[in-house]
């Protein structure tokens, strides 16, 4: 593990680095900047005669760290801080964990003064010094305040046949201890991102089981997981002109045959074949000169038609009864009825005859 400075060198209060702003002090904000110049020989400094307390100086971090350390650099001319905290805070402060306290600090002028903060096991997005007491009765400051993220080792080995490799870039190197040691995960072992590098062609090369060896020195880390993500792909295509053979094992004695259903999707002749294809006709008759191929269907454009579905007709028309006198047109007399006729306007409707 390994203490970094996350702490960026502002050169003006309203400067954004990488997304780290400054928490001004109320004060004196226009030089807060100085608290995290760089420079160990210019600070920031506090009104004269009204400092109030607590007074705040800090800074807000686009993502989370975990802090575990903190630097600070003090000096009597500014009749420097006495007693101070350090907050820590995800929403902006309006809640924050106090992190450190000091009280009653003996300052020793220009010195870098470092606090471990061991208890500290979140990581947050903004961090401040909160200022409650200084020296004398003038103003305080601050000549460098700075903010150390812990970070753990990972290192990553991969294992196949008993052995341990690592992947260098062009080809898989065997480790020569059968057993890797912490030093040979600190040295020959690969960070987590590496991995997604390694092309599937050297994946090819490892024959067996693999396994990732996981290396790291949190030690409240328990468990660690690997999302490994593959090109979608089928069965067919995985066992594309193989034999596939399946084994079922019972203990029931009065079974004598096994049923093995297979679903696949729907598919059509034509999701298979395409619009054309070639039929090749085998005979050994040698009178057989020529062949016909003959392809009967039922397609109907019904087919196309999934579930339950319902006719559903429209017209303009509407049904109607038409009233016309009907008259005799044979003078002859019929003994079982007349004939008629009668002028039919189709105009009118669709005619029902009674």
């Amino acid at each position: 593990m390994k203490y970094v400075n996350i702490t960026p060198k502002f050169s003006q209060n309203n400067e954004v680095i990488d997304g780290v702003s400054i928490i001004k002090a109320q004060t004196n904000d226009s030089a807060s900047f100085r608290a995290f110049d760089g420079n160990p020989n210019t600070g920031y400094r506090s009104s004269i005669f009204y400092p109030p307390f607590p007074d705040h100086l800090g800074l807000s971090f686009p993502t989370k760290h975990l802090v575990k350390k903190y630097s600070i650099i003090l000096d009597k001319t500014y009749h420097s801080v006495k007693s101070w905290e350090i907050h820590g805070s995800n929403d902006k402060f309006a809640t924050y964990d106090v992190l450190h306290e000091v009280n009653d600090f003996v300052i020793t002028p220009n010195k870098v003064e470092e606090f471990y903060l061991p208890e500290v096991i979140k990581p947050y997005m903004q961090f401040r010094i909160r200022v409650k007491s200084r020296y004398g009765d003038n103003s305080w400051g601050i000549y460098e305040l700075a903010f150390y993220e812990l970070l753990y080792e990972k290192k990553i080995l991969i294992k196949n046949n008993s052995s341990y490799y690592k992947y260098d870039g062009i080809s898989w190197r065997l480790l020569e201890n059968s057993v890797p040691t912490e030093e040979d995960y600190l040295l020959h072992g690969m960070n987590i991102d590496d991995i997604s590098t390694i092309p599937e062609s050297a994946w090819a090369e490892l024959k067996g089981d693999v396994e990732l060896c996981y290396y790291t020195d949190a030690l409240n880390k328990t468990k660690v997981s690997f999302n490994i993500e593959t090109e979608p792909f089928t069965l067919a295509e995985e066992f594309d002109g193989q034999t596939i053979k399946i084994i079922e094992y019972t203990d029931n004695p009065t079974q004598e045959e096994s049923i093995i259903t297979l679903e696949t999707e729907p598919f059509t002749f034509y999701d298979e074949v395409g619009n054309s294809f070639d039929v090749l006709y085998y005979t050994d008759d040698p009178d057989k000169t020529e062949a016909e191929l003959e392809i009967n269907h039922n397609y109907s454009p019904w087919d196309e038609l999934d579930g339950d579905f319902e006719l559903v007709t429209w017209t303009m028309e509407e049904e109607t009864e038409v009233q016309e006198e009907l008259k005799p047109i044979f003078k002859e007399k019929i003994e079982d009825g007349d004939f008629y006729s009668a002028k039919v306007d189709l105009s009118k409707g669709i005619v029902n005859m009674k």
